[in-house]
């Protein structure tokens, strides 16, 4: 029944019977547990992500007409690792709050899967902004060869 629980709401149930803490997580199992605000960023930044791939791609297969698109993978390059920030912040601020609402010791076993999700949003902010710097040089690199091909 403690799974189908938010990270944030399983630490405060984790804290009061360390008994419902889970075992262990695979980054799949922490995602499906994450709050609902954290997977819908995550997802939206996986999306941003894909379509900035997808951009690069037909970017490089279009030849000579490189329009549009670009300023989308720039946006997503400083964006990307933005948003993962601030999932990670929004993730880390329910940990606080649900271990200032317990008083003594407290288990790390029962914590440390929420602080896993926040740097689970980190690690996909980061992946995004890398994926997208990528992508971005590649379009340059691109542009840079047709303009001097043109002259």
């Amino acid at each position: 029944m403690s799974r189908a629980l938010p990270l944030s709401l399983l630490l405060l149930v984790g804290m009061a019977n360390p008994a419902l803490a889970m075992p262990r997580l695979g980054f799949t199992t922490l995602v499906m547990l994450s709050h609902p605000l954290l997977k819908l960023l995550m997802l939206v930044v996986v999306i941003a992500t894909i379509a900035a791939m997808v951009i690069c791609v037909l970017k490089l297969r279009s030849g000579s007409k490189l329009v549009g698109g670009s300023a989308f993978v720039k946006a997503l390059r400083l964006g990307g690792p933005l948003l993962g920030l601030l999932g990670a912040s929004y993730a880390a601020m329910n940990i606080f709050i649900g271990l200032s609402s317990f008083s003594g010791p407290v288990n790390p076993a029962i914590y440390m899967p929420a602080v896993a999700e926040a740097f689970a949003v980190l690690i996909v902010g980061l992946i995004s902004g890398v994926v997208a710097v990528i992508a971005d040089w590649a379009i340059e690199s691109r542009i840079d060869r047709e303009v001097l091909r043109i002259q």
